[in-house]
């Protein structure tokens, strides 16, 4: 998939998988591990784990626990809509997601 097809799925997409990345995605921007960002929410790592690779969405209360403890809009998560997320991070997410197939490229040669 090309650079811009990741972007639009992160930025819109509503699969597990786009919910995931867009969660790897605010979890990477904000400087945790899988464990530190699930131990923060009060979430079970393992299910966290799940929700990140696209293999669950997040019940409502994994959700509420995310948003929450990260100060994120449901809508970011389930949707991709940054427009209610604080300037820094948006800005944050977005220039981390126009690197991510960049830095994915170096790491495959």
């Amino acid at each position: 998939m090309s650079a811009d097809g990741d972007n639009d799925e992160i930025f819109g997409g509503r699969s597990a998988k786009a919910v995931g990345d867009r969660l790897r995605l605010t979890r990477e921007v904000l400087g945790f591990n899988q464990k530190e960002f699930a131990t923060r929410a009060s979430i079970a790592a393992n299910t966290y784990n799940m929700i990140e690779k696209g293999k669950n969405y997040p019940s409502i209360t994994a959700l509420w626990s995310i948003c929450d403890a990260y100060q994120l809009d449901p809508n970011w998560v389930l949707a991709g809509d940054h427009g209610s997320l604080k300037y820094d991070l948006a800005h944050s997410l977005y220039q981390a997601a126009k690197l991510r197939p960049r830095y994915q490229e170096m790491r495959n040669q």
